[in-house]
């Protein structure tokens, strides 16, 4: 990661990661995926192979998951830090991403470095009322604050991949 990290070119790299049950959990980050942004592959078993082998080529992408995420300290500073108001829980690190994107850095996931992630382990899952009424205000300041992206589509995600699935399945409609 610090060897892509090093290209000046470059705001952030992120990494494959994988649930306990080895399905991958994050493989890079396409906004727009059901209405918002979402991982990439979620669910696809060890040494499956997805389109065109995805989960193994390194490739840009618009965002990666801040569970594992490397930027360069400078950068981090001249995006003005990820946005903790707007932003306290949900898409803080998409939003980030976007704001290299914005400054004209490159966002890459990197498959060769692997990880177990075990989403929501120290914080819980969002089970409660307050809960789901802070990531409904999340999700809801991320379609404000980039309603032009979302609009655009991800230019790192073929417009003819449906935005319902994580598995770049051809859209029907």
């Amino acid at each position: 990661m610090i060897g892509y990290s090093q290209n000046k070119e470059i705001g952030a790299v992120g990494a494959r990661l994988y649930y306990k049950d080895k399905t991958i959990q994050h493989a890079g980050i396409t906004v727009g995926l059901s209405g918002i942004a979402g991982n990439m592959l979620v669910n696809l078993p060890y040494g499956k192979h997805a389109y065109f082998e995805r989960e193994s080529a390194t490739r840009n992408v618009s965002a990666v998951t801040g569970a594992c995420l490397f930027s360069r300290r400078e950068l981090y500073k001249e995006v003005g830090y990820m946005d903790e108001e707007n932003f306290k829980v949900a898409f803080n690190d998409v939003d980030f991403c976007l704001k290299l994107l914005e400054k004209g850095y490159r966002i890459v996931y990197n498959p060769y470095v692997e990880l177990f992630h075990y989403e929501s382990k120290t914080r819980g899952y969002e089970y409660s009322k307050e809960q789901e009424e802070r990531f409904n205000k999340e999700a809801n300041n991320f379609k404000i604050k980039w309603k032009e992206f979302l609009e655009k589509g991800d230019p790192y995600y073929n417009k003819n991949f449906t935005r319902d699935t994580c598995n770049f399945d051809i859209d029907v409609k």
